[in-house]
């Protein structure tokens, strides 16, 4: 090879030498953000079910914290959300409740994605909490049949009247639930698992949804809640 084809490669060669670090320190960059993308894809899906977990183990105690962070939406001295207008002053015999069904759509309580949820893929998290349990804890049990929503209570002269709209079941589960999930993330991601570090401000589906007790922009199942009295033969 010719001296001056020798000192030309050379010269490229250092030239060149620069740039191929630039390149390789890239690379090198680029396999580390790409593994640590991943990485809080799996911590992500690791939270979500140690949160689910959390959340039925202390299930009482959760609704609990809840309740006490709504005291303002407690109209009586009952464990639930309540306003005044919504319980009889006595009990009712069921045919003096009158149901309505309202044909509107229900639309979502909250459109925006919630930071809470996990992520499905780098950048990308689930579009609905039912989807993310759905893909990662999933239950024996599990299918989003047909249900109802409470869309409206009121009482006259002890009548109770319910407004009805037809809804999925998962509907439930995407917005009262969720707010249980919500407060479970946030303990354990403290050290160690606690309700005692969960703070009220922090907690992103409940401060986006505002009044709980707002049926129309809600998407509440109703439920039955049955008391049964036993009676020894001996009593009185």
């Amino acid at each position: 090879m010719e001296p001056n084809t020798i000192a030309l490669l050379s010269l490229a060669a250092t030239a060149l030498a620069p740039v191929i670090g630039v390149w390789q320190a890239w690379g090198h960059w680029a396999d580390h953000a790409h593994k640590s993308r991943h990485e809080d894809v799996q911590q992500s899906h690791d939270e979500f079910r140690r949160a689910r977990r959390f959340r039925a183990e202390m299930r009482p105690r959760i609704a609990e914290f809840a309740l006490a962070l709504a005291e303002r939406s407690r109209a009586h001295d009952l464990p639930l959300l309540t306003k005044a207008g919504w319980i009889p002053a006595i009990p009712v015999p069921l045919e003096r409740v009158t149901l309505t069904l309202d044909a509107r759509p229900v639309a979502p309580s909250i459109k925006a994605k919630l930071s809470i949820l996990p992520l499905e893929a780098p950048g990308r998290r689930y579009e609905t909490y039912s989807d993310a349990i759905t893909a990662l804890d999933r239950p024996v049990l599990w299918f989003n049949g047909p249900s109802y929503l409470l869309r409206g209570v009121s009482t006259i002269d002890n009548r109770p009247s319910l407004v009805l709209a037809k809804g999925r079941y998962f509907d439930h589960i995407d917005d009262g639930e969720l707010l249980e999930f919500d407060i479970a993330l946030q303990a354990v991601k403290s050290s160690p698992d606690s309700l005692s570090n969960v703070r009220a401000d922090l907690l992103e589906h409940r401060r986006l949804l505002r009044n709980p007790l707002d049926l129309e922009n809600r998407r509440v199942r109703p439920g039955v809640n049955t008391l049964t009295i036993i009676r020894d033969n001996n009593d009185d």
